[in-house]
């Protein structure tokens, strides 16, 4: 890759290469923020947690076809508000389900 090895894209390449190192410091520098954020969504630190592995599986799937046309962190944070949204939706219905029964 060109440029500064050290911005996410270029990490995330490294990683999508197999580069562990990478993975791990793309991890450090963004799940704390991906986790703080999902957890003022949801209000539950476990939940948060889950939504933000799940953030990450997906962006390991998609690493080998990245293009950088948003920040990395930008991405993820749009993930992680989607699946809060997914679980809070899903919170409501079992709400309703249990207010019907």
């Amino acid at each position: 890759m060109t440029g500064d090895p050290w911005t996410d894209a270029a990490l995330l390449g490294q990683a999508a290469a197999g580069d562990s190192k990478a993975s791990r410091e793309l991890v450090s520098r963004n799940l704390g923020p991906v986790v703080a954020f999902a957890w003022r969504l949801l209000g539950d630190r476990a939940m948060a947690e889950d939504v933000a592995q799940e953030a990450f599986l997906r962006l390991w799937r998609v690493a080998g076809r990245w293009e950088p046309r948003a920040r990395l962190r930008t991405w993820l944070m749009t993930v992680a508000h989607n699946l809060c949204m997914d679980q809070l939706r899903r919170r409501r219905e079992d709400v309703l389900t249990e207010a019907d029964e």
